[in-house]
């Protein structure tokens, strides 16, 4: 509880949170106010019928509700609609997916990003299966990128490239067994200080350093063949999702990084909004309550 004194007067206000750059106060949130997150960069949600352009039965497109207008478009076989505790998913079969070509912007000379993913995987013997990728080209140079994926029923992990040129990508995996449920995954980009983080229903499962400069240099012009935003399996053989996404959510930034407390915020919100909150363990800031949150408008 801090008082301000304005005269005769006293102001009271309960401060839950400050925040300093040197000595210059930058943000406050009052007890009660919601913490306001930047707005997304992507935002796919398949719970929102509004997003979903139907064709029949499957998806023709999944409309992005950021204001960029990443909008996911199907070139290739369809993907169909399943669900998760009453809510609508996305699913993707290996020729199945949707693409945006164009979104190189997404993940392009930024500082840091945060991808926050409600998805699944079925039992295959690919290789890898991508819940989402942002990726360059399928040779060389790779635009930076983020990509969650589960191997052959081993394990679950993401990677994360930081320049066109780094072609060794840094990667964290859980030591768990894939068991092809649906699962909330977080990935923290941290370019401008040079880590990668991997948080997995809630768990801190483990951090990875880059191998080369910062992301800011990133200065390629894209001349391949491959896609920029890839949700489901898109027919490009191992290196696809099977399954289902329920919703995608991409926070980047020029400079800075973020608070990791923002990756909390929205497990808690995909947790309770997606009914996996018996995923998150019990020491979980939201296990047992939603945050109050909102994105800036």
């Amino acid at each position: 509880m801090s008082k301000t004194s304005w005269g005769k007067f006293i102001y009271k206000e309960n401060i839950a949170k400050k925040m300093y750059l040197g000595s210059t106060l930058v943000y406050e949130q009052r007890m009660g106010d919601p913490t306001i997150l930047d707005a997304p960069s992507l935002w796919l949600d398949a719970d929102d019928s509004e997003t979903l352009i139907m064709s029949g039965s499957d998806v023709a497109q999944w409309s992005d509700k950021s204001s960029n207008s990443y909008h996911a478009v199907a070139s290739t076989s369809r993907p169909s609609l399943s669900s998760l505790n009453g809510k609508t998913t996305v699913y993707s079969t290996i020729n199945e997916g949707l693409w945006h070509t164009s979104a190189k912007s997404l993940l392009r000379n930024r500082s840091a990003a945060i991808t926050a993913v409600v998805f699944s995987t079925i039992s295959s013997t690919s290789s890898y299966r991508f819940g989402f990728t942002h990726r360059g080209q399928t040779g060389s140079p790779i635009q930076a990128r983020v990509q969650l994926l589960a191997n052959a029923g081993n394990y679950y992990g993401c990677s994360s490239m930081r320049l066109d040129s780094d072609t060794i990508f840094s990667s964290v995996d859980t030591s768990f067994t894939a068991d092809y449920n649906y699962h909330i995954a977080v990935v923290l980009c941290f370019w401008e200080t040079g880590k990668l983080y991997f948080y997995f229903d809630g768990s801190y499962i483990g951090e990875s350093a880059y191998t080369s400069s910062g992301n800011t240099s990133d200065t390629d012009v894209y001349t391949g063949t491959g896609t920029w935003l890839m949700v489901g399996g898109c027919g490009i053989g191992n290196y696809a999702l099977q399954g289902g996404v329920g919703e995608i959510i991409v926070l980047a930034k020029s400079s800075g990084i973020y608070d990791t407390h923002w990756g909390t915020i929205l497990e808690g919100y995909l947790a309770h909004k997606w009914g996996l909150t018996g995923n998150l363990p019990s020491d979980h800031d939201f296990k047992n309550n939603a945050p109050n949150w909102a994105f800036q408008s």
